[in-house]
């Protein structure tokens, strides 16, 4: 069974950073990342009360994690990034609980919007975040590539998505009226 808990103690920390660089390993070399600076300061980009750090844990031993960050110039919004779950845990529904986790965090940071960024090559991940009600939407933040940001490659190698709040996803447990109704984060 899984459990996950906050990151705080110095060896979580450490446990967290692990699993950072295995999920920047996963993922390749990916000069789009912002990974390094993360793994530079773990503690003070997903610091609570504005972010948060997960881990994911299934008897005692690390299987993902998943992280909370607020979006810069734009305190409604709280970003969930680093969603990871290791490979031979995988297909197991972890990744969409700890997705779900950083959905509760959003709610208890006081967010209006949860966003994210994804590969558009992560299939089980688009399709995680579009069942839990994650739209397409305009890029909510500046990259540090702006000689790429317009470019096609980059168009075609990302896709942003954002929560958006409809009277028929009332069902949904990830939605929440605490959630404000969508609207794209203008640059």
């Amino acid at each position: 069974m899984l459990t996950i808990i906050e990151v705080q103690t110095p060896a979580q920390i450490a446990l967290f950073r692990e699993l950072l660089m295995e999920y920047g390993n996963d993922c390749g070399n990916n000069s789009f990342s912002t990974l390094e600076s993360d793994l530079r300061d773990v503690t003070a980009r997903y610091a609570p009360p504005s972010g948060c750090r997960l881990i994911g844990l299934v008897d005692g031993v690390a299987v993902g994690c998943a992280g909370l960050a607020v979006v810069a110039g734009r305190a409604n919004a709280g970003e969930m990034k680093r969603v990871f779950v290791r490979r031979e845990q995988r297909g197991k529904g972890y990744g969409r609980a700890l997705a779900a986790e950083i959905v509760a965090c959003t709610r208890r940071a006081g967010y209006g919007r949860v966003v994210l960024s994804v590969f558009d090559s992560s299939h089980e991940a688009v399709k995680l975040y579009r069942e839990m009600g994650f739209e397409l939407i305009e890029p909510f933040k500046e990259t540090p590539h702006k000689d790429l940001w317009l470019s096609q490659l980059w168009r075609e190698i990302m896709v942003f998505v954002g929560v958006k709040q409809r009277a028929h996803r009332r069902s949904n447990p990830y939605m929440s009226p605490l959630l404000c109704p969508y609207t794209a984060i203008p640059v």
